[in-house]
Order: C-alpha cells, then sequence, then structure tokens
C-alpha cells in the first residue's frame, strides 16, 4: 500500500479491505450512536413498543449506560460489533502475527470482543498516560450533519417527510449539498434495520411498534465470562 500508518473512523471500513496488509491496530473509544436510536433499535427487533421502562442513561453503579438492561444490552452488542469489525480489517490473509490495542474503557465490551476471538495470545494492561500541552483544552467534538439527522429521525413521529422538511427542522440549507447525508453509512444502518425509507426526494418513518415479519441480524453478544488484557497477538488462523 506505500503506507506504514492508515487511519480511518469506524463508520467507513465495514465490508473494506484497504488495510489488509496492516498487522497492527488501535481501536481507540466506543463508537456509540446517538443514544435516542438503541431504544428504536430494541422496539423494532423485539416488536414490541416503548411501555415504562426507563430511559435514563445512568447505571446504578455511576457508569455510562442504559439503565433498563434490554435497551444497554443492545448498545454493548452494537459496539462489539463495530469493535470486531475493525478488528477484522487487518492481516485478512493472516500471514503474521498481528497485534490488537483497544483502549476502550467498558469492561463488558472488552471481555465481549475477546469472546469473538479464536486463537489469540492475551497481553498485559498498558495503562495510558494522556494529557493535553500547553494547558490547551480539548475541542468540543463537531456534530455532524448526519448524527443531526439520525438524532432528528429518532424523536419524529411515523409518516411520510420531505427531505426539505427534515433540512428545514434542522436549520440547514437544502442547496448545499445536504443530499450527501442520506449516503452515510450510520443512517444506512438505521434504513437497513427498518426504521426508516429512504426514497429520491422523501423519508418514511416507520412505526417500529408494528410487526414487519422481518428477521434480526443484530449481534447482541454474549454475557462476558472473563476480564480482558490487551494486546491481543493473533496466531496463524484464518480471521472472517
Amino acid at each position: 500500500m506505500g503506507r506504514n500508518i492508515a487511519v480511518a473512523h469506524f463508520g467507513e471500513i465495514i465490508g473494506k479491505n484497504h488495510w489488509k496488509d496492516f498487522n497492527n491496530v488501535w481501536i481507540i473509544a466506543s463508537p456509540n450512536i446517538p443514544v435516542e436510536v438503541y431504544p428504536l433499535y430494541w422496539c423494532f427487533f423485539a416488536q414490541e413498543p416503548i411501555g415504562d421502562e426507563s430511559l435514563l442513561l445512568k447505571t446504578p453503579d455511576g457508569s455510562f449506560g442504559f439503565r433498563e438492561n434490554k435497551f444497554e444490552e443492545i448498545r454493548i452488542g452494537c459496539l462489539v460489533s463495530d469493535i470486531y469489525q475493525a478488528i477484522k480489517r487487518i492481516d485478512r490473509e493472516v500471514k503474521k502475527q498481528s497485534q490488537v490495542y483497544v483502549a476502550v474503557l467498558n469492561d463488558e465490551v472488552v471481555s465481549q470482543v475477546r469472546n469473538q476471538l479464536e486463537n489469540v495470545m492475551v497481553g498485559e494492561t498498558i495503562e495510558l498516560d494522556v494529557e493535553y500541552k500547553d494547558g490547551k483544552k480539548a475541542k468540543e467534538p463537531r456534530i455532524t450533519k448526519a448524527r443531526q439527522m439520525m438524532s432528528l429521525l429518532s424523536k419524529i413521529g411515523p409518516r411520510l417527510y420531505q427531505k426539505s422538511e427534515l433540512y428545514s427542522s434542522l436549520g440547514w440549507n437544502p442547496n448545499s449539498k445536504t443530499g450527501r447525508v442520506w449516503d452515510d453509512p450510520e443512517i444506512r444502518q438505521m434504513e437497513s434495520a427498518g426504521i426508516i425509507k429512504i426514497g429520491h426526494s422523501t423519508v418514511i418513518k416507520n412505526d417500529t411498534t408494528l410487526g414487519t415479519g422481518l428477521q434480526s441480524n443484530l449481534f447482541l453478544g454474549l454475557r462476558p465470562s472473563s476480564r480482558l488484557s490487551f494486546p491481543l497477538r493473533s496466531k496463524s488462523k484464518q480471521m472472517e
């Protein structure tokens, strides 16, 4: 490839083999999508409406996550799936010994990722000392147009919408190449899950409380059985 280092984000790596010749990968941070989307995923796949379940995001132990276990399982499963996909982008032909470093604070996510990987050796945990130079504060993360649209789509009621109507709700200029937002992988994932249907100039928000007969392929993961330290070093078994 002529490159020693490459950088990518979670939304653009699925199904791509651009990094197949790399043998080291760092997974940095948790690839959370807007949190209001996870309960919608549950509604669609369970074919049930949200009743009196709690939508609070702080768990009893004070960590980030849904108090309602079934929503938290959806969130954890999505994180595990995205991280697993990222790991599987490197050393596709298993020609070398590869190393995987996962910088994620959620122990359950790390444990479930480990349970999905076969034939690996677990290394010692590496303590990372992260600080900002010159006392400068970190910039506030930029909310992309795709994330803004996902948040809006998760809140609006089920019916047909003109795309221009959605743009107006977000205060967007409809002539500023806003149409590209519909090609975003995360929005396409909402469509694949049956939450929305994207047309040429319209978007249908489906009623996720109604049965559709569709089967779910969403990975929910397994309950963790052991704690994991990183890095992982893969042996010579063919990766999927």
